[in-house]
């Protein structure tokens, strides 16, 4: 199909359709994806995205023109949330000005996308002025948690399923005694789960739950949480792990996973037991470990001032952004493609590492003026920075956020590509480029809303 009508301009599109078939129209789509073999959801030059796939698919099928492929902002796409490297997705909506080239282009795409690990649900009609950023007013997800990670201190914790049952001798025993050494929790330790993610619910400064050097009177920490829970632990492979969910409204880059981190800190009794409130105070502490990214899921995106005005406006024809009838389509979804994964990942000793650094971890509250004050450490500098600029050539962003924690805690600022030492010095291990920077800015796990500016430092 010609969707460039030999280069002649198409009219605009009325809201009501308009009288041409391949005029575009605002839709909004619902998908979902297994985030393990992408650099994250947005577009990133030189690795494999979410939004270059789909993107890909969609022009394939017919949906985007000749002179609009490869320029998002041609075609109004938007996001409701940015998902880091590994991060999944059950409910991700993409808002983009799409030509209907097929009677369903739900499976026209679906076609093109020829993949298990990316899948659109389904899309609806919109109205010309929705965004699926600026009209987003939450988001929810969803953190599978491993029981294990929870056991107090000084036990056998963090050790996987795989190193459970080494000497078994059988997939099956190592099974059985992974189920056994990984109990589901008690109802006292749901409560206390709980009340440790309660506390974290409201508004308040996150800036000890992200990257970057912010204090507490910087605006841009400021976060609203709607609801933090555990729901009912499930078994996958034998293994307990405990679904926790994270409703707010934003969450800042790696908000998320950081929250995970001291929670679970907390209750093995790794940090002090008021250490939540440490961390929201003002002060600063020092940079925390990151949960996993293969275990976090983003569920879904609300749009609750969207839904009331369509009910009532002109636009009542349109249907429901939140798509109450594929619910079961996302559970499927989970249980087919990111479950599975999650086991995977934790055989392979993923949350064995997290515990680890767990472990490790002290709080060492400092004041903004301390925390920015070089420590005299400048023999392990140069090395981590070696490392840390390995991790990014070989574009493993995991890596490379873990380094540079280690690198902010020992006075040295990784968030720009020119590394700079807090005293003013610089050491430069290798040549900058502008496709890194973008990695960076880019490498995003959870939801944000507001300015742009707000967009560059939010998950």
């Amino acid at each position: 199909m010609d969707v460039t009508a030999s280069g002649e301009k198409r009219k605009r599109e009325d809201e009501d359709g308009g009288p041409n078939p391949l005029g575009k129209r605002k839709v909004v789509l619902l998908v979902a994806y297994n985030g393990a073999k992408f650099h994250g959801l947005q577009k990133n030059p030189d690795v494999e995205t979410v939004e270059e796939t789909l993107e890909n698919a969609i022009y394939k099928a017919g949906g985007i023109r000749d002179d609009n492929f490869g320029v998002l902002q041609k075609i109004s796409w938007s996001r409701a949330g940015r998902t880091d490297k590994g991060v999944h997705a059950l409910g991700q909506i993409i808002s983009l000005k799409m030509i209907l080239a097929h009677e369903s282009m739900v499976d026209a795409i679906n076609a093109q996308l020829n993949r298990p690990d990316v899948r659109v649900l389904g899309i609806e009609r919109a109205n010309n002025n929705f965004c699926a950023h600026t009209s987003c007013t939450s988001r929810e997800y969803e953190y599978l948690l491993p029981v294990s990670v929870l056991r107090p201190s000084g036990g056998a914790e963090g050790t996987s399923s795989a190193a459970a049952g080494a000497d078994m001798g059988s997939a099956a025993e190592s099974t059985a005694a992974a189920s056994s050494a990984t109990p589901l929790l008690s109802a006292a330790d749901m409560e206390r789960l709980q009340s440790l993610l309660r506390s974290l619910e409201g508004t308040h400064s996150f800036h000890n739950f992200t990257d970057g050097k912010m204090s507490a009177s910087d605006k841009q920490a400021q976060r609203y949480m709607i609801r933090l829970a555990p729901h009912a632990p499930l078994l996958l492979e034998g293994v307990a792990y405990v679904p926790l969910f994270f409703h707010g409204q934003s969450f800042l880059l790696h908000q998320i996973r950081k929250m995970v981190a001291l929670v679970c800190a907390t209750f093995r009794g790794d940090v002090p037991a008021d250490a939540l409130q440490t961390a929201l105070a003002d002060g600063r502490i020092a940079p925390l470990p990151m949960a996993p990214s293969c275990a976090l899921i983003l569920r879904r995106a609300f749009f609750d001032q969207y839904e009331r005005r369509r009910k009532h406006e002109a636009y009542s024809d349109r249907s429901s952004v939140h798509f109450p009838t594929l619910e079961g389509a996302k559970d499927a979804y989970r249980e087919e493609q990111i479950l599975p994964h999650v086991a995977r990942a934790e055989l392979g000793g993923e949350f064995a590492a997290f515990v680890k650094a767990l472990r490790g971890y002290h709080l060492k509250p400092r004041s903004d003026a301390e925390a920015d004050a070089p420590i005299n450490s400048a023999d392990r500098r140069p090395a981590l920075v070696e490392r840390w600029a390995a991790a990014k050539r070989a574009k493993d962003f995991e890596t490379a956020d873990q380094l540079r924690d280690e690198l902010r805690a020992l006075g040295v600022d990784a968030a720009t590509e020119k590394l700079l030492y807090t005293d003013g010095s610089s050491y430069v291990p290798v040549e900058s480029t502008a496709e890194e920077g973008a990695a960076t800015v880019a490498g995003c796990e959870d939801g944000n809303h507001g300015t742009d500016e707000r967009e560059r430092l939010s998950e």
